[in-house]
């Protein structure tokens, strides 16, 4: 007769394990109708701001030299120097040069350069070139931040 009883408490076993499979599985034969997602997109904008007039970071860009290219456009070339004249190192120095038409005052073209560290009585040197029109005239007007 203990036959009989493995066999009512596997049978058991097997009703109570179908009736948990069945309760889990429920939801998951129904088809739902797909959701899509908006997507949230951030704007961030950050604004660099100025360094004070004290600072110690002196800052030349000569008037661009006009450079002819083979498909009759124009580029202009300056050369930036960054000069440390104070006593302690600065970081992550951003420099914004405009290739500014001297006639409108509009700004053509922009280059940014960022420096990651100056030490006192450094200089860096900066080959720029900036697109423009060839029959214009034009300056190099910077800001550092």
């Amino acid at each position: 007769m203990k036959p009989k009883g493995n066999t009512v408490i596997v049978s058991v076993l097997l009703a109570a394990l179908l009736i948990a499979m069945a309760a889990v599985t429920a939801g998951c034969s129904s088809q739902s109708t797909p959701q899509t997602a908006t997507p949230t997109v951030t704007s961030v904008t950050t604004q660099a701001t100025p360094l004070a007039k004290s600072t110690a970071i002196d800052v030349t860009a000569p008037a661009p030299t006009r450079l002819y290219q083979v498909d009759g456009s124009c580029r202009y070339e300056s050369t930036v120097e960054v000069y440390n004249k104070g006593q302690i190192d600065y970081t992550n120095i951003a420099i914004r040069l405009d290739l500014v038409d001297k006639l409108l005052g509009s700004v053509r073209d922009t280059y940014n350069i960022d420096i990651e560290r100056i030490v006192p009585d450094n200089r860096k040197v900066f080959p720029v070139q900036f697109s423009g029109e060839c029959d214009r005239e034009y300056w190099v007007r910077f800001e550092v931040s």
